[in-house]
């Protein structure tokens, strides 16, 4: 599986990777980081992953540190890989959960907005009033659909959406 999407996601908080180094890495070099503290550069985020990854014959790019926990370090370079790809499945998650209530709403407001313009035509005091539509929840809405066959004129309409909106 290819990490660099999941890495770049996370190194681009470089607040939240300093956390996290310092959280699991209880290690003086941490703090020898060139800069000392992650500064708001996305580069950050590369700078730390290059810092934690041996290179081709096993060294690490710091010379004068000496770590003797490879393994500890290694481990925590895995264990934030795999948080960074839970992270990322979750917000992708919920982007598309917050996506289909979206799209839930406009098709209720579309379908709300058909079935008032035919009930009462077009009338003057109905355009204010749908526009209010965007503030109600897709439950709201729905209740709309239900309630629509019981008014006779706009204004009662505007009074269930005065009382909808107000609570």
């Amino acid at each position: 599986m290819d990490h660099d999407h999941s890495y770049k996601l996370l190194f681009s908080h470089p607040e939240m990777v300093a956390d996290l180094l310092r959280g699991f890495v209880l290690e003086d070099w941490v703090k020898d980081i060139p800069g000392g503290t992650p500064s708001t550069s996305l580069a950050f985020g590369w700078d730390v992953l290059y810092w934690i990854s041996p290179n081709s014959n096993g060294t690490f790019p710091i010379s004068p540190v000496d770590f003797d926990n490879l393994n500890e370090l290694q481990e925590v370079k895995s264990m934030l890989a795999e948080r960074v790809i839970e992270w990322t499945e979750e917000w992708e998650q919920q982007g598309l959960q917050e996506g289909l209530q979206e799209g839930r709403q406009e098709e209720c407001i579309s379908l709300v907005t058909r079935l008032l313009i035919r009930k009462f035509g077009i009338h003057p005091e109905l355009g204010p009033s749908l526009v209010q539509l965007q503030n109600l929840p897709v439950e709201k809405l729905e209740g709309l659909t239900e309630a629509i066959f019981d008014w006779v004129e706009v204004s009662d309409f505007n009074e269930w959406l005065t009382q909808q909106l107000a609570n």
